[in-house]
């Protein structure tokens, strides 16, 4: 039985030491460009348009749903969080993370990141001490 995502995220902790960090600026550009402008392209004057437009954004959410698609939205950057193209050292290999993160990482080079995976590309930093 699943105890949920907390107790998954629990478990699958990893730590690595942070050698650079780049903070990605044109997500919240291609958020709006993704999701945000086409709701201007419907005719929602006419019962066609507004069909359209609950196909299209249903097949779309189906997709982002079905292969665990994350985008960083406006929301999530109210919340504070940030999306950083980050090189890290584990056990002496060098790896490339993209890493969700409400702490400003560019300035934090060489210090010890605690995370967990999302999905298949991004990860989030646990802030030790926070449970």
């Amino acid at each position: 039985m699943r105890k949920g995502l907390k107790a998954d995220y629990a478990q699958n902790r990893n730590r690595a030491e942070l050698i650079e960090a780049k903070e990605e600026k044109f997500l919240i550009a291609e958020f709006l460009m993704a999701y945000i402008f086409p709701l201007f392209v419907f005719d929602y004057t006419q019962w066609d348009g507004v069909v359209l437009f609950l196909l299209f954004f249903g097949i779309f959410g189906w997709q982002c749903i079905k292969h665990k698609y994350l985008c960083v939205n406006i929301v999530l950057d109210i919340m504070g969080y940030k999306v950083y193209d980050c090189k890290l050292t584990d056990e002496g290999t060098e790896i490339e993370k993209k890493i969700l993160s409400k702490r400003k990482l560019r300035s934090e080079s060489n210090c010890n990141l605690v995370y967990t995976a999302i999905n298949n590309d991004y990860v989030i930093d646990i802030i030790e001490g926070k449970k």
